[in-house]
């Protein structure tokens, strides 16, 4: 259809005041939304920025479990799961006991091997080194250094044995999960086959301002804007926290201070859902991609 100068006029009009109302209504909501108070300038929403957040506190897991009918999966929000400590071992005998909350993925056995026989689990803890979340979130082959199972790790046939932790038997104790659209489940411990905590996703328009205070050695402390962290990652059992920013630099040491501010992630796929607020303090791991153009 072949518009004539008039209509071509009044169409852009109105793509561009419907425009400037979703960006107002999405400014007016960041307003309103808790730990947004002082921000620099709201204005700058225009670029809404991809991020994934793994939480400390009541986290988002995917259980697959041996339900009475057969294999269960789901996913949902962990509200409880057992009090005492699950001891775990590593490959040359090491113990550790940890709490349930520290356990980031356990997966089956399904090559037998020196230390890992079948029926047993690989368990991978927070906070262990080289053995990142990114590198462990998927089931069924990956190395802890991310070249792929071929290269070993906690989840590939070669050295499985030598690194990560195993479980010989689950624990007793049932895990409580909540979600859509089965509401509330208990989950029988011993008859889960896989778990993992699963990452918030999201996009955030403006991250609030706040410092974040680490000490690199003694006697060294840098300060650090929150805004211009791209990756985050705590370790709470140590108290210590790693920090990437914009410009490439990297820090890690003992967590001295957090700011007290909320992240508001919204809805890739939905505009008018509202914001999910997450508190700073909640957040275990934090990846972002900045707009381009910011470093």
């Amino acid at each position: 259809m072949k518009l004539n100068r008039r209509q071509s006029l009044t169409m852009a009009g109105t793509w561009w005041a419907a425009g400037m109302g979703i960006a107002g209504a999405a400014r007016a909501q960041q307003g309103t939304a808790p730990g947004f108070q002082g921000l620099q300038d709201p204005t700058l929403a225009a670029s809404p920025q991809p991020v994934s957040l793994l939480l400390a506190e009541q986290p988002l897991v995917n259980v697959d479990w041996d339900g009475d009918s057969g294999r269960q999966k789901l996913v949902g929000v962990l509200r409880d799961g057992p009090r005492g400590l699950v001891e775990v071992t590593d490959g040359i005998g090491r113990r550790r006991r940890v709490q349930w909350a520290e356990i980031e993925v356990i997966q089956p056995v399904t090559i037998p091997s020196e230390g890992l026989p079948e029926g047993s689990f690989r368990v991978g803890v927070l906070g262990e080194p080289g053995q990142g979340f990114q590198q462990r979130i998927q089931i069924g082959g990956y190395s802890s250094n991310g070249g792929g199972a071929a290269g070993g790790g906690l989840g590939g046939p070669a050295g499985e044995a030598q690194q990560g932790w195993r479980l010989l038997r689950l624990p007793e104790g049932t895990i409580t999960l909540e979600g859509a659209p089965y509401g509330r489940v208990q989950v029988p411990i011993q008859r889960v086959y896989s778990y993992q905590l699963a990452p918030l996703r999201g996009v955030v328009q403006v991250f609030p301002p706040g410092e974040i205070r680490v000490e690199l050695q003694r006697g060294t402390v840098v300060s650090v804007q929150f805004p211009t962290v791209v990756y985050l990652r705590r370790d709470l059992p140590r108290g210590t926290i790693l920090l990437t920013l914009e410009d490439g630099q990297q820090f890690s040491g003992r967590e001295l201070a957090l700011p007290k501010v909320n992240i508001p992630v919204l809805d890739a796929l939905d505009e008018k859902a509202p914001p999910t607020i997450v508190p700073l303090t909640r957040v275990l791991q934090l990846q972002r991609t900045p707009p381009r153009g910011s470093r």
